[in-house]
């Protein structure tokens, strides 16, 4: 990869900024409405800087662009970046809707272009760890499970008001169940995929924010496992937490302590593995070494349109559950068109 355009230069956006840069892409070019934003980008290394994303498409010859902006923008950033010839690394969610989703799919197809949507999860080496062991039946079968990711909005971005966030409005995609969708992507690359969910998703708190600040999921999925999902924007002490109980032992993951810890009933105690803070971050290093290697080798990435429309379907699948008071059953991605 020799072109690189950002469209969007929040925290997220400089990340990618910085480790694309230090990852050897000798031209990295940054778009943003402020140029506040694109100041800092500058001063990070940026050979070019953009307020108009459209500007740096029609003159630009870029390999790939990289899309992190509130979600309800994803699909026209994409679509025009990919008629362009571009790669696409979105960061997640996928979107705010399935719409214009399958445009995009089709696009990327006809034109032999790579979509790759930023779960990062799939990157931290404790959780490579923690899928390993599943797969090699550590625990046995795994019956059941229990997530929570609990962050309190207002602390997120100390430097600037919540309210003006995109995570506080709905109308940009954003909210508890859009933005911690890591937390489907993690369920479902480790346990399969989704037959039912039952939900609520709603705002509870006394935030001013137009957005849902919880959602509750119970979902069972096609191989019987259950699990029971908490995201929230509500928690003032940071939780990324979850629990796996197989039929002979038991997974704790604690991302904020870097902790895996393994209890089999065959040697009836608890097993350590420790990580670290650098083994957390090098999450974002590793997705972008995948990304490149996948633009410069021709590969299909860990996280593609395909596989990122089914996440999207469970949390589609959980509004609608929580508007009827129902469970939705999820349509099994094997069955749809990659």
């Amino acid at each position: 990869m020799n072109e690189l355009l950002v469209v969007g230069c929040g925290s997220v956006g400089r990340r990618h900024i910085g480790n694309f840069i230090a990852a050897g892409v000798p031209y990295v070019a940054a778009a943003d409405l402020s140029q506040d934003r694109l100041e800092l980008a500058k001063e990070q290394g940026c050979s070019a800087t953009y307020l108009d994303y459209n500007e740096a498409l029609n003159n630009g010859n870029f390999d790939a662009v990289l899309i992190s902006v509130p979600p309800h923008l994803h699909m026209q950033i994409a679509i025009s970046a990919a008629e362009k010839g571009c790669h696409i690394f979105l960061e997640k969610p996928l979107a705010a809707s399935l719409e214009r989703t399958d445009e995009l799919k089709d696009l990327c197809r006809k034109k032999d272009l790579l979509c790759f949507v930023g779960y990062c999860y799939r990157f931290i080496p404790s959780v490579v760890k923690m899928r390993g062991l599943i797969k090699e039946r550590a625990i046995g079968d795994v019956l059941a499970a229990r997530l929570v990711i609990s962050n309190y909005l207002p602390d997120w971005h100390p430097w600037e008001d919540y309210r003006s966030f995109y995570m506080a409005k709905k109308e940009q995609g954003g909210g508890a169940l859009l933005d911690e969708s890591h937390g489907i992507d993690l369920l479902r690359w480790l346990l399969g995929e989704v037959k039912s969910v039952h939900a609520i998703v709603d705002k509870i708190s006394e935030l001013d924010i137009t957005s849902d600040d919880i959602a509750a999921l119970l979902i069972r999925f096609q191989s019987g496992v259950v699990a029971q999902a908490q995201f929230d924007l509500l928690g003032r002490v940071p939780r990324i937490q979850l629990e796996l109980t197989g039929s002979e032992g038991t997974i704790l993951w604690d991302r904020i302590d870097h902790g895996l810890r393994v209890f089999t009933s065959a040697k009836m105690e608890w097993e350590e593995f420790p990580y670290t803070t650098d083994d957390l971050l090098s999450m974002y290093t590793n997705e972008v070494a995948h990304f490149i290697e996948c633009v410069d080798q021709k590969k299909q990435p860990l996280i593609d349109l395909h596989d990122s429309q089914a996440t999207m379907r469970v949390l589609l699948a959980a509004m609608e559950s929580s508007s009827s008071g129902w469970s939705v059953e999820v349509a099994n991605p094997a069955e749809i068109e990659g």
